[in-house]
């Protein structure tokens, strides 16, 4: 029988990635009956459109689409700022919301939270730092999908690497922060080593939220991966969105976690839980 590391660690390698057939067209499906239920006429467009009229109409929803995730990388970069700002130890310099100039893994915060989860990658050690930063080629940082900032607290085991996986507090601040509000995450108290001060809250807000207008009651696997996307490229020094930003494929890692839920089911039902508790 094959271990729960040998089917999960080689499945977040992208040398290893091989999303089946089956996986493909399931993620599909679920896409196109999410679009069917919160886009009116989306199914009578697509049964009854020309070509012409299906081109524009596409070439619309892509449009729309890019907007949004222009949107949540705006709100992330400017929120997760903030957020690593006020968390212990405060990072030095600090981090500017309105600018990604100055993060990447040249900024120890955000560098940190980038670093790849594998054998020898220490990021508390200043050879490795100095060794990631100049590209050293035994050290790339495009090879494995997994990095820190999945984690709790940031700890990562290679030898154990889905003790804590999808469990980071940050991820679930940023997740409150896309689809509710920054009132609902400065009420979020994060695991033991990123406390956060607390906030007075603000006026109760008139309203709808993105959870409410979409009506999401409940975190689902790909909102997870949706929000762990987000979260690694507000920590990059990207000036524009790239889906293989210096080499990191944020497709594959938002396939891989939507797969993880589904090919590797012991725990997966406990850590789905966690999320919507």
């Amino acid at each position: 029988m094959q271990s729960r590391k040998s089917k999960f660690y080689p499945s977040l390698q992208p040398a290893h990635i091989k999303i089946s057939q089956n996986c493909s067209e399931d993620r599909l499906h679920q896409a196109y009956l999410h679009l069917a239920k919160l886009i009116p006429g989306f199914v009578k467009t697509l049964s009854t459109a020309t070509d012409d009229e299906l081109t524009v109409y596409i070439r619309k929803l892509e449009k729309n689409s890019n907007l949004a995730r222009g949107d949540d990388i705006s709100r992330a970069k400017q929120k997760l700022a903030d957020l690593i700002n006020r968390s212990t130890p405060t990072p030095l310099p600090l981090l500017e919301p309105s600018s990604r100039s100055n993060r990447g893994f040249q900024h120890d915060a955000t560098g940190l939270r980038l670093c790849p989860v594998a054998p020898g990658y220490n990021w508390e050690d200043p050879e490795v730092r100095a060794k990631i930063r100049n590209q050293d080629p035994l050290f790339p940082t495009n090879k494995t999908l997994l990095f820190r900032g999945l984690y709790s607290k940031f700890n990562a085991n290679p030898d154990d690497i889905e003790k804590g996986f999808l469990r980071s507090g940050e991820l679930v601040i940023l997740a409150k922060i896309l689809l509710t509000s920054s009132s609902s995450a400065d009420s979020y108290n994060v695991d033991a080593d990123n406390i956060l001060p607390a906030k007075k809250m603000g006026k109760v807000p008139t309203k709808q939220n993105v959870a409410q207008i979409l009506g999401i009651s409940e975190v689902t696997p790909p909102i997870i991966a949706y929000v762990a996307c987000m979260y690694h490229f507000a920590l990059t020094d990207a000036s524009s969105w790239d889906c293989l930003y210096n080499g990191f494929n944020y497709i594959s890692l938002y396939d891989t976690i939507v797969d993880y839920f589904t090919e590797v089911v012991p725990g997966t039902k406990e850590l789905l839980a966690w999320w919507n508790k």
